[in-house]
């Protein structure tokens, strides 16, 4: 399970930061976002423990504390994250300062376009 908790929260994250970035969503993903966490850096074995135990900790408090609410699409559900909840925020702070932003985009390349919305 905790494995499950930390790849959602990575998975977030790219997510997150594609939207932040102003970067279109790819459709039909298929093993791209597998790829996506590889390239950034942020695979299980990869990330120092303490940063994984961190991690896994902010998403299940944003698992439990989550409201439910619908939005019109996936961009407006991340910012509405970000903006209501400290927990997300701070999963996002946590892998910033851990992820080596060339890694970064070059993961981002692989699973949302290049051009800016």
């Amino acid at each position: 399970m905790e494995q499950a908790h930390y790849y959602a929260a990575v998975l977030n994250y790219l997510a997150y930061k594609a939207v932040q970035l102003g970067r279109p969503f790819t459709h039909h993903q298929l093993a791209r976002p597998v790829y996506a966490i590889l390239i950034a850096g942020l695979s299980w074995n990869e990330v120092p423990e303490d940063l994984r135990e961190k991690v896994i900790q902010k998403a299940r408090n944003i698992a439990q504390g989550v409201v439910r609410r619908e939005f019109s699409n996936q961009r407006q559900a991340l910012l509405g994250l970000f903006k209501n909840n400290e927990e997300f925020r701070e999963l996002i702070r946590l892998l910033d300062e851990y992820v080596d932003k060339e890694r970064l985009n070059a993961a981002l390349d692989m699973v949302s376009g290049t051009s800016k919305i």
